[in-house]
């Protein structure tokens, strides 16, 4: 039925091709693996906070490329804060969230700093809620 010498020279000439793809199969069930039993923070990308939705992505156990969000319309956040220095201390300025899409409206606002500040502030949330998660 089967000539048993082709069957084996099929296989010592396919030799490299079958240990590819047996190492491919190892990687592929390794990347599972590791996707499967990654830590819980790193399945949160988005938290509301001060009336917008923030969105970032995790590199090294800590938040990069936080982006502020409406939550009626999705467009991204402008930050308004031509008044956040205004005042003799933090407490005096303010930071506008504006959403351009929305005719301009206010979807939030911070009180205490600049752009700047807000990013700082977001992402110290977002640390908070990191370390409640572990």
């Amino acid at each position: 039925m089967y000539d048993i010498g082709k069957l084996k020279l099929f296989f010592l000439e396919n030799q490299i091709l079958f240990v590819v793809l047996a190492f491919m199969l190892v990687v592929i069930f390794a990347y599972i693996l590791l996707y499967l039993f990654r830590p819980k923070y790193k399945k949160i990308h988005s938290l509301n906070l001060y009336g917008v939705v923030w969105e970032w992505s995790w590199f090294e156990g800590k938040p990069v490329g936080i982006e502020a969000y409406c939550e009626d319309c999705g467009s991204k956040i402008l930050f308004d804060d031509q008044y956040a220095n205004m005042g003799s201390d933090l407490n005096g300025g303010m930071t506008f969230l504006v959403c351009k899409n929305c005719n301009n409206q206010e979807k939030g606002h911070v009180k205490g700093g600049d752009r700047k500040y807000v990013l700082k502030l977001v992402t110290r949330q977002i640390m908070i809620m990191k370390n409640e998660l572990k």
